[in-house]
């Protein structure tokens, strides 16, 4: 076990390092999108009361908006993802969160495949559990607020859970 434990810890140092060799492309990435985002909604601030001409007949000038207002709240809940889903990275990297894991699994016994299939759902399902949140707000609060929400809570959850089902094949 202390030879096992000891290649968690060099894994672990290892992916440390490509984290910290790559942070800064993550920032740049983060920065190209926020401003590539920035000038997409100054964009549709400047059209958002203008109907492209091929749908005028389709789509009112009140649809047009609430879409447009729509596309730029899901851009700023992008960002926030964005830069929430770099924090668990780091958590789970340097803070030694899929070491943890590992170290679970391994605890449950069962041979090297065992422990491993184990180890890769345990972070699988906890990253599941981390986005539940996000994934919950986008759609009870940001697509209710426009008017775009259908689902239920019972929809939602049955929804979450065919889709982990799905995930385990």
């Amino acid at each position: 076990h202390a030879e096992r434990a000891g290649d968690a810890e060099g894994a672990a140092v290892e992916v440390a390092h490509v984290v910290v060799r790559n942070a800064d492309r993550l920032f740049d990435a983060h920065e190209a999108r926020g401003t590539c985002c920035g000038r997409s909604e100054r964009r549709i601030a400047q059209h958002r009361n203008a109907v492209p001409g091929g749908f005028a007949a389709a789509v009112s000038a009140d649809e047009h908006a609430k879409a447009a207002d729509y596309t730029v709240a899901r851009q700023k809940v992008g960002i926030f993802e964005f830069l929430f889903d770099a924090v668990v990275l780091v958590w789970l990297t340097l803070g030694g969160g899929i070491a943890r894991i590992g170290d679970v699994a391994a605890e449950m016994g069962g041979g090297p495949i065992i422990s491993g299939t184990v180890h890769v759902l345990g972070l699988l399902a906890v990253l599941a559990l981390i986005g539940l949140p996000l994934s919950i707000y986008r759609t009870f609060v940001l697509e209710q607020r426009f008017g775009f929400n259908r689902t239920s809570p019972r929809i939602f959850l049955i929804d979450q859970l065919k889709g982990w089902a799905l995930g385990l094949l």
